[in-house]
């Protein structure tokens, strides 16, 4: 496992970085593909992580289509990956991610009406012993 950046201008590697632009976009198979071809360019360490996380934007993207059977398949075996790492993990904040995962979760095992609040995806700032999770809206700015 490695921590995160502690370079507050280092970029993410670019599957990455257009990964999370998709997937912030709710462009779910976009973000999937992007970082599928970001997997064959990292070391072997990193890939479970980045497996994780498309197995979660899977989930996600069957939530939105009503495939909750397959949505709850890729959220578990998602989250599970995951949970392997520690918070900031590649200088990506998923605490809402997994938070909206794991209530996604109960709503399917408890069979209440699901419903997908979208998930983004902050990047992560290290600042001496503080860790910042930016806020996607204000990069632009």
């Amino acid at each position: 496992m490695t921590e995160a950046p502690s370079d507050t201008g280092a970029r993410l590697p670019p599957g990455l970085e257009q990964g999370v632009s998709h997937f912030n976009g709710r462009r779910y198979l976009h973000a999937d593909g992007a970082w599928r071809r970001a997997t064959l360019a990292l070391p072997e360490a990193e890939r479970p992580f980045l497996e994780g996380l498309r197995l979660v934007t899977w989930g996600l993207y069957y939530v939105d289509r009503r495939n909750y059977r397959s949505a709850r398949h890729e959220l578990v075996a998602g989250l599970a990956q995951l949970a392997r790492f520690p918070p900031g993990h590649s200088g990506l904040a998923l605490d809402e991610v997994v938070d909206i995962g794991v209530r996604l979760l109960w709503q399917l095992d408890d069979g209440v009406s699901v419903y997908l609040i979208p998930p983004v995806i902050k990047r992560v700032r290290v600042r001496g012993t503080e860790t910042v999770a930016d806020d996607p809206l204000e990069a632009g700015r």
